[in-house]
C-alpha cells in the first residue's frame, strides 16, 4: 500500500487490520464498519488528523484487548505512551507524524531532524529521508526555508560520511525525489541558469572552481540584498560539463543574481566598464549580441524594469562591482568559458511565463 492515495474514497464494511499502510495517504476518506490496523496508522500521511476530527465507525486492532480491536477514542488516548516509545526506539517518523496531529510544529520539525540524520549516518535509509521530506512537503506550517535549511543538510552530511559503494547509489536514487519533493513542488518565484562550459570530465580542479564561484556569486548578492536565496546547484556530467542554477526569492532579488551571473560569466568588460563615449543604445546592442543565445522566457513590464535598475545598481555599487570583477578575472584565469547561457524565471502571481 505504500505510496498509495486514497482520495474522496469510500470503506464499507471492511477488515484492513492485516495490510500496511505505511506511507500511504488519506485525503477526504470515509469509513463505515471498518478495522483499521494499530501498528502502521501513525505512518500513514494525514492518517491520526482523520480519526481526530471523524465520526465514522471505526475499530483499531489490538493484541491487548479481548475482542481484539479498541475504539478511535481508546486509541488517541494512548497517543502520549506511542510518543514515548518511538522516542525510545528512535521511530522519529511516526513521532513526528504525531506531533503534528497534535500542532506541536516545532517540536515535530525537531524530529524530522533527527529522524534524517538518524536515516542518513546509522541505518542508512535514503527511502526513509525521501518520507521525511514529504511529511515536510505536505504540512503546509513548514516554510520553504525550513525545507531548504533540511536539503542542505542532507547534502552537507551526504559529503561527510564514509558509506559504502551501495550506500552512494541508494542515495543518488533518491535524492532528485528528495530534492523535488523538498524545493521544487513549491509554488515560489524562481530563477533557473544553465550555462555550458569548456570544462571536461577530467579538469576536477575547474569543476570544483567554477561551483564555488558560482555559491560567491549568489553569497555576494545575498550581501547586497540582505536577503537569503534558497538555491541549488548541479553538475551535470555531459562533455563538457554543463552547470544549473537553481534559485527562489522575489523577482528583483532573482533578475539581480542574473545580471551577476551574466556579467561574470561573459565578462565584466563587455557590459560593465562603460566607456562615456557609448551611448545606452550602443551598449544594449552589444549586450544584446554577447547575449544572443540566451531564451528569455519572462516578458513582463516589471522584469525589465527590474532588469534595468539592477544594471545601474551594479554599476553604483563599487564593492559588488569590484567583487564581481575578481570573480570574472579568477575565471578568465583558469581558462574557464562560458559558452552559452539560458535563463528562465517564473513568476508565481502574474503571467508571462510559458
Amino acid at each position: 500500500m505504500e505510496g498509495t492515495v486514497f482520495k474522496n474514497t469510500i470503506f464499507d464494511n471492511v477488515k484492513l487490520q492485516k495490510l500496511n499502510f505505511e506511507f500511504s495517504y488519506f485525503d477526504n476518506i470515509k469509513m463505515n464498519n471498518v478495522r483499521l490496523p494499530f501498528p502502521t496508522i501513525p505512518y500513514i500521511f494525514n492518517g491520526l488528523q482523520y480519526l481526530m476530527h471523524t465520526k465514522d465507525s471505526i475499530k483499531i486492532s489490538s493484541a491487548a484487548s479481548e475482542n481484539g480491536s479498541i475504539s478511535v477514542d481508546e486509541y488517541l488516548n494512548n497517543i502520549d505512551d506511542l510518543i514515548v516509545f518511538y522516542i525510545r526506539t528512535q521511530n522519529y517518523f511516526p513521532l513526528a507524524n504525531i506531533l503534528i496531529s497534535q500542532e506541536k510544529y516545532d517540536q515535530a520539525y525537531a524530529a524530522i531532524l533527527a529522524g534524517i540524520k538518524f536515516s542518513m549516518n546509522h541505518i542508512r535509509n535514503f527511502r526513509l529521508v525521501y518520507y521525511y521530506s514529504k511529511l515536510l512537503q505536505i504540512t503546509k506550517h513548514f516554510t520553504l526555508t525550513q525545507r531548504a535549511y533540511i536539503y542542505d543538510m542532507i547534502i552537507k552530511h551526504s559529503n561527510l560520511t564514509n558509506w559504502r559503494p551501495l550506500d552512494y547509489y541508494n542515495f543518488n536514487h533518491y535524492i532528485n525525489r528528495i530534492r523535488n519533493t523538498l524545493l521544487n513542488e513549491i509554488q515560489n518565484d524562481f530563477l533557473t541558469v544553465t550555462l555550458n562550459t569548456n570544462i571536461l570530465c577530467t579538469e576536477y580542479s575547474k569543476i570544483s572552481y567554477l561551483y564555488q564561484a558560482f555559491e560567491n556569486i549568489i553569497h555576494l548578492i545575498e550581501e547586497d540584498q540582505k536577503k537569503k536565496i534558497i538555491h541549488y546547484i548541479e553538475i551535470r556530467h555531459n562533455s563538457p560539463h554543463e552547470f544549473f542554477i537553481k534559485a527562489f526569492s522575489n523577482p528583483a532579488v532573482l533578475s539581480l543574481l542574473l545580471d551577476a551571473i551574466s556579467l561574470v560569466c561573459m565578462g565584466i568588460g563587455k557590459i560593465i566598464n562603460l566607456h562615456n563615449e557609448k551611448k545606452a543604445e550602443e551598449l544594449e546592442k552589444e549586450k544584446i549580441s554577447i547575449l544572443q543565445n540566451i531564451e528569455n522566457d519572462f516578458k513582463s513590464e516589471q522584469f525589465n524594469y527590474y532588469k534595468q535598475q539592477n544594471e545601474q545598481l551594479i554599476l553604483q555599487n563599487a564593492l559588488l562591482k569590484k567583487q564581481l570583477e575578481e570573480l570574472n578575472a579568477d575565471m578568465r584565469n583558469n581558462n574557464i568559458v562560458i559558452n552559452n547561457i539560458n535563463y528562465h524565471i517564473s513568476r508565481n502571481n502574474f503571467g508571462g511565463v510559458k
